[in-house]
């Protein structure tokens, strides 16, 4: 009975010691590394051996069910037995790999492995292929990131091919080309910035829905410039070596504008708020309108037809001219002064 009772003691207490230091699982009966609770050795002749991880389901990883046999999860999608940060298990079908779970609570938040090491990157720096899922965390703190082949991609369902770069959902730059921004798109050398930019043929685009192609170059929202054209502004429209600067300011075919919803398109050329010089005219002033080879200068001057018009609401047309407020010259006429009138190659001088 005595000895009986000191085999008992000397298995606690070596029971004791193990817990303290603890456990290893070997064939040679190897002492654990010290700072491991549990040290799982292979056996270092013959046949090796390794760990197996519990092994489930996509359905028993992710369902919530607490009636699914084998199931992590309850019925509210918590883990049954509580939180447990740190929690690995191995998938066998789907998505096969290791899923680890970082929550802190009974909700678990599961970080893929994969199925092999190349899915995933080291702390301390390696290689990987595939997508890295970042699981909605910040990346902070980047001294550099490298990118092999000829192409940069940051961003979902980003594209960046052949010498190209892009930045952005579903941004597309390919063929030495920059697209940054949402559905940005620029190739063939071209450069985009901005929400569903289009940067293409050499040409450069930034803004919204801005489309600059064919050596054409455009800032603004829905800005338009095609074909050597340069175009700024909300809508402004600057195409065939036209230039455009303003709210839906037009300057196509080879035409200048300045000013909200100034037109000088057909090689014409307008300055000011809706002023009109187009078809080889020009027209500086607010609504001032010049067209057909006239020139116009004043708040809403008209000069049309090879006609000059200078002064407020001047009036000079058909190879006539007028300069003062009212002054009307057309017919080859000339008027000069407040409504003054010079009409089919006639000429008047003051009101």
């Amino acid at each position: 009975m005595r000895t009986i009772i000191i085999l008992v003691c000397g298995l606690f207490l070596t029971g004791v010691v193990q817990a303290q230091v603890g456990s290893s699982i070997s064939a040679d009966g190897s002492t654990p590394n010290n700072n491991a609770m549990l040290d799982v050795q292979s056996p270092s002749t013959g046949a090796g051996k390794g760990i197996l991880i519990p092994r489930l389901t996509q359905a028993q990883r992710t369902t919530a069910s607490a009636s699914l046999d084998g199931g992590l999860l309850d019925n509210s999608g918590n883990l049954r037995g509580g939180a447990a940060q740190g929690l690995i298990v191995y998938q066998t079908d789907g998505s096969q790999g290791l899923y680890f779970n970082t929550s802190q609570s009974a909700v678990p938040a599961w970080v893929y492995l994969g199925a092999s090491t190349t899915n995933y990157l080291p702390l301390t720096g390696g290689t990987m292929s595939g997508p890295l899922n970042m699981g909605a965390q910040i990346v902070s703190n980047v001294a550099h990131v490298d990118f092999s082949g000829t192409g940069v991609s940051v961003g979902r369902e980003a594209n960046g091919s052949l010498g190209g770069a892009t930045v952005g959902y579903q941004a597309n730059g390919s063929d030495n080309s920059a697209a940054v921004g949402y559905q940005a798109n620029g190739f063939d050398s071209g450069a985009a910035v901005g929400w569903q930019a289009n940067g293409s043929d050499f040409g450069a685009a930034m803004g919204s829905s801005a489309n600059g192609y064919n050596y054409g170059a455009v800032v603004g929202y829905q800005a338009n410039g095609y074909n050597y054209g340069a175009a700024m502004g909300d809508q402004a429209k600057g195409t065939n070596f036209g230039a455009a600067m303003g709210y839906a300011a037009n300057g196509s075919g080879s035409g200048a504008a300045v000013g909200r919803q100034a037109d000088g398109s057909g090689s014409g050329a307008a300055v000011g708020y809706a002023a009109n010089g187009a078809d080889y005219g020009a027209a500086v002033g607010n609504e001032a309108n010049g067209l057909s080879f006239g020139t116009a200068m004043g708040w809403s001057a008209f000069g049309t037809n090879y006609g000059a018009a200078m002064g407020y609401v001047a009036d000079g047309h058909n190879y006539g001219a007028a300069v003062g407020y009212a002054a009307k010259g057309f017919g080859s006429g000339v008027a000069m002064g407040r409504s003054a009138m010079g009409t089919n190659n006639g000429a008047a001088v003051g009101r």
